[in-house]
């Protein structure tokens, strides 16, 4: 049997939220999975139920062969016998304490020497040597991160739970450190659930992915793939797939359908659309959306090619947002380089063109 933490939780709140959740996640080899979805949406108190923070009547909670809840039998093994580590969002340090103090806080129940070596190499794994003697107030927001973190660890726990991990900081250190503490995340060896409703937070930190939606994981799977190929139009929208659209399926075969949304002909691969549905939503991120102004230099390779109008354009950070009518409502990501290089003005006549295997269809009923 493989092993895998094994997780139910439903539980109804007096303000009316319902959570009604069920994730299963593979223990070997450890993964990174991130708990994704909008404000509200009951990532927090997933967490909070795995931690033992959160209790219900009806939950069951498994960890490899060890039951943690089961309120069916009467069993519950309290937070400090489960050996998680718990990162909280404002990271929690104490104030009064250096940073080699709160690393030490978690080893109470060691010998003076055995948390005098363990602090000592986690000083060193995190890099945090010169800045033993430090309290949290003389830190950066990185620095405290990397504190929190050990401290975390310290007790050497079988899984990690993260909350919002970044938020604490500002937009341009929480943009640097995303690669380092994904970095630290791969080499723990240990499984780690991490929250989090900010898209590029989530590609750049996980290997698998639970959607959650008003209390319920609606869709689990690798990132790359629940971002590109979301089961329904309501997880399009929580991934953020610019545009989703309404189409009737015109031919399909074993390798492409053709569908016409709006007054644009669309072809995308059929890969395991199926062959009797008439009706779909056709789903197409913006960066998957190229753009050129001259035909002579169409790419053979892009199957779909619909002249439009430029509508809008808009700066966000390096990159430019345009909105574009191509017989349908359509958005298209391009770096600041190419809109130079494009010259491109509202008005501007384009044409868009999108590679069959990046349209994603979702079957829906007539």
């Amino acid at each position: 049997m493989v092993a895998a933490l094994n997780f139910h939780f439903r539980k109804t709140f007096p303000n009316g939220a319902l959570i009604d959740a069920d994730l299963q996640i593979r223990l070997d080899p450890p993964t990174v999975t991130v708990l994704f979805g909008p404000s509200g949406a009951g990532k927090t108190t997933i967490l909070r139920a795995l931690a033992g923070l959160e209790r219900s009547a009806n939950s069951v909670i498994r960890f490899g062969r060890e039951t943690w809840v089961d309120q069916n039998n009467g069993m519950f093994i309290p937070p400090q016998r489960r050996r998680i580590g718990f990162l909280f969002q404002d990271y929690a340090l104490f104030s009064h304490l250096t940073v080699e103090g709160n690393i030490r806080y978690g080893l109470r129940g060691l010998s003076a020497n055995e948390q005098l070596l363990r602090t000592s190499e986690l000083l060193e794994r995190f890099q945090l040597q010169d800045l033993a003697t430090r309290h949290p107030h003389q830190l950066s927001g990185g620095q405290k991160q990397r504190v929190a973190l050990a401290r975390t660890l310290a007790p050497q726990p079988r899984l990690l739970l993260l909350d919002e991990p970044l938020s604490a900081l500002d937009g341009p250190t929480r943009e640097a450190l995303r690669g380092e503490l994904r970095n630290l995340l791969s080499s723990l060896s240990i499984p780690v659930l991490l929250v989090t409703h900010d898209r590029m937070e989530a590609l750049a930190l996980g290997d698998e992915i639970a959607i959650v939606s008003e209390g319920r994981i609606v869709q689990h799977g690798p990132i790359e793939e629940v971002f590109r190929r979301p089961l329904t139009p309501a997880i399009a929208k929580i991934v953020a797939v610019e545009t989703v659209q309404r189409a009737r399926v015109l031919q399909a075969d074993e390798e492409l359908v053709t569908l016409v949304a709006g007054e644009a002909r669309l072809i995308a691969a059929a890969r395991d659309f199926p062959s009797d549905v008439k009706e779909a939503f056709v789903c197409i991120r913006a960066e998957d959306v190229l753009l050129l102004k001259s035909l002579e230099t169409v790419s053979a390779s892009a199957r779909n090619r619909l002249p439009g109008i430029v509508k809008s354009l808009m700066h966000e950070g390096p990159m430019w947002r345009i909105e574009l009518d191509c017989g349908i409502p359509l958005t298209a990501l391009l770096t600041r380089q190419a809109c130079e290089e494009l010259a491109l003005q509202e008005n501007d006549r384009v044409l868009a063109m999108i590679k069959a295997m990046n349209v994603h269809l979702i079957p829906r009923s007539s």
